[in-house]
């Protein structure tokens, strides 16, 4: 909202953009989160390697995104940064930040 409040159309359209692939690719952790859970119990632990890279892998690009769809806005990206270790965390965070105007 606050984008668009100040006529920053072209930031208001990134932001939206990062958001709607964050939400994608925190269901994609909490995906791959549950498989490797289950590899672990299973005792399979080199399938339960491959998935921990891959999860790794995906909070790169998060953590890129982010940063480069915010560069200006420091405290957020180090907030989502954050909680990309908690997938959940990311739908969450941009909920707040729609509320407080930095999306939408």
């Amino acid at each position: 909202e606050k984008a668009v409040e100040e006529e920053e159309y072209e930031l208001a359209k990134r932001l939206k953009n990062v958001e709607n692939h964050l939400k994608a690719q925190g269901v994609q952790l909490t995906k791959l989160e549950n498989e490797k859970m289950d590899a672990v119990k299973s005792e399979d632990y080199d399938r339960a390697q491959v998935i921990k890279q891959e999860i790794v892998r995906i909070r790169s690009l998060i953590e890129n995104q982010i940063s480069e769809a915010l560069p200006s806005q420091q405290g957020l990206v180090r907030h989502h940064s954050n909680s990309i270790r908690n997938p959940h965390a990311i739908q969450q965070s941009f909920q707040g930040a729609s509320e407080t105007g930095f999306v939408e």
